[in-house]
């Protein structure tokens, strides 16, 4: 598509660090259907090439919800299985995988987060993890808990929890 020369030519142009291609595309995933999910995955592959040729530095990337990815976020009301496997659909499309995680929508305090929470990433990605959307809540909104005291509990548990990834980078939103 015409967006995919303009993305190539923006990099030339420009030779951005990152280029993010798309946010929490599980969520997509879920209710798209078969062909729509192909045939989006053939333009995430298109744009990758075009990146590349035009700015090989660039680190490309898309995001995944983490806890709905874990089949987790039950306070949201998402029942789904864990979807794990939608990684390999991206594989030589990006050069990390980027996440969103509210680890609030499952767990009532940051001390309730599995040891393994984060470092489950790498049982089915091997490369640079960048984390787009990182958080707790600070005040309670119902249904979920929060306080001044978990938001900067969580702070510390998250960075704890992912000292052996190799994370690109971090926001806490």
């Amino acid at each position: 598509p015409a967006s995919v020369g303009m993305l190539g030519e923006y990099c030339r142009s420009y030779r951005p660090k990152v280029s993010f291609g798309a946010n929490e595309v599980n969520s997509y995933s879920l209710s798209a259907s078969a062909p729509e999910w192909t045939a989006w995955l053939a333009v995430c592959q298109d744009a990758y090439t075009a990146i590349k040729a035009a700015s090989p530095d660039t680190t490309v990337f898309v995001t995944f919800q983490l806890e709905h990815l874990k089949g987790l976020g039950v306070k949201t009301g998402f029942s789904q299985p864990a979807q794990w496997s939608i990684l390999a659909d991206f594989a030589g499309s990006v050069d990390a995988m980027g996440f969103t995680t509210y680890p609030f929508f499952e767990y009532e305090t940051p001390a309730e987060i599995p040891a393994d929470y984060y470092t489950e990433i790498v049982n089915y990605w091997a490369g640079p993890v960048i984390f787009t959307e990182v958080g707790w809540l600070a005040d309670p909104a119902i249904p979920y808990t929060g306080s001044l005291q978990e938001h900067v509990d969580y702070i510390d548990r998250f960075f704890d929890l992912t000292a052996t990834l190799d994370l690109g980078y971090v926001t806490y939103f």
